[in-house]
């Protein structure tokens, strides 16, 4: 399972790394959201591959 990367990246330039540092706990929390946006997204894609009529 790939991990959720965003909060902990170190490699940031300073602006960004501020908003991300300061937002860490908003950003771990939003994981699960964006999991499922994502999961919804890609069936969404596969059925207009495998149906292209609907």
């Amino acid at each position: 399972m790939l991990t959720w990367k965003v909060p902990d990246v170190n490699n940031l330039e300073g602006t960004d790394k501020n908003t991300i540092i300061g937002n860490q706990a908003i950003y771990k929390a939003t994981k699960d959201a964006y999991k499922v946006f994502t999961e919804d997204l890609l069936r969404r894609i596969n059925r207009l591959n495998t149906n292209p009529e609907v």
